[in-house]
């Protein structure tokens, strides 16, 4: 598999992983504004999620990616929940490499993972 495949494959999981999580906040909310005013649990206006976006660096100062957090607070029904979604990369702390498996067994950078 080429480079391009490889990145059109990354695209495409990163697309879907972002309409499940809008899928689940839409079916959240819908939850909220499915309760009936006057329930016992009834207070005021349904939960909304919030979305905040973040980005990360890697050890080295490096772009690493980022995501969106999806949080609702005080809802009808969900006091608080969240949907995350995030697309990370870059290369690993050298301290935080010597924990992984993988890089126990290939002894590279612990980029690599080993195939059994």
């Amino acid at each position: 598999m080429d480079a391009g495949q490889i990145e059109a494959r990354k695209t495409r999981a990163e697309t879907w992983f972002q309409a499940l999580r809008d899928d689940i906040c839409a079916a959240l909310e819908a939850v909220e504004d499915a309760v009936p005013e006057g329930a016992p649990w009834w207070h005021g206006k349904p939960g909304r999620f919030v979305r905040t976006p973040w980005e990360r660096t890697d050890h080295s100062g490096k772009p690493g990616g980022g995501g969106v957090m999806s949080m609702m607070r005080g809802g009808r029904v969900f006091e608080k929940v969240g949907v995350h979604c995030s697309t990370v990369h870059g290369e690993f702390a050298p301290e935080f490499r010597k924990e992984i498996p993988a890089h126990r067994r290939t002894r590279g950078s612990g980029l690599q993972a080993s195939r059994s």
